[in-house]
């Protein structure tokens, strides 16, 4: 997740809730104040946001990511719990008053360097991948609901990655994976 609180007000799962307790409160989506309300919470939550550390941990760790970017000629919904981007395309057309280039997995990625992979990777130094999945969505590496093949692939590469320290990184089933 990356963009403070904003991310809230992009997440097609969580804006109506974040809507409905501002206007609760007299505070309406597009005024100053919810505005206001954004920014003043993002300052609050910054410092847990990951972006802001992304440099920092690329430079220092081996990384993995994964994000659900769907695939929408399919009929399959990117993420609707941390968008790909909050651009206001999409399946997040509409949704926005602004948009928001710090918010979602594919800003996170850009700030760590990380390299978009289909086929399975090894350096002994480190990857620093992500792997987009064209099946299942925000919870599929526990929750196999959405698309079983995605879930048994999402965990099969955590299983790798993890075992190896971060230098391997097999992927088994590229059908569930876009290829950029």
């Amino acid at each position: 997740a990356t963009g403070g609180l904003k991310i809230f007000d992009a997440s097609p799962a969580f804006q109506s809730t974040v809507i409905a307790a501002t206007a609760a409160k007299g505070v309406e989506r597009g005024s100053i104040e919810y505005q206001q309300f954004l920014d003043l919470t993002e300052i609050v939550a910054a410092s847990v946001d990951p972006i802001h550390y992304a440099t920092q941990a690329a430079s220092k760790h081996p990384i993995h990511v994964f994000h659900m970017v769907g695939a929408p000629a399919a009929g399959v919904d990117p993420d609707l719990t941390v968008p790909v981007s909050a651009d206001n395309t999409g399946a997040y057309e509409g949704l926005l008053f602004e948009t928001y280039p710090l918010v979602g997995s594919k800003p996170l990625i850009e700030a760590l360097g990380l390299d978009a992979v289909a086929a399975s990777q090894q350096d002994a130094a480190g990857l620093r991948t992500c792997t987009a999945f064209t099946e299942g969505n925000h919870a599929t590496l526990l929750d196999p609901t959405a698309s079983q093949a995605a879930t048994v692939e999402a965990q099969g590469q955590l299983a790798s990655f993890a075992a190896s320290g971060g230098s391997l990184l097999q992927v088994a089933n590229p059908n569930v994976l876009s290829p950029n």
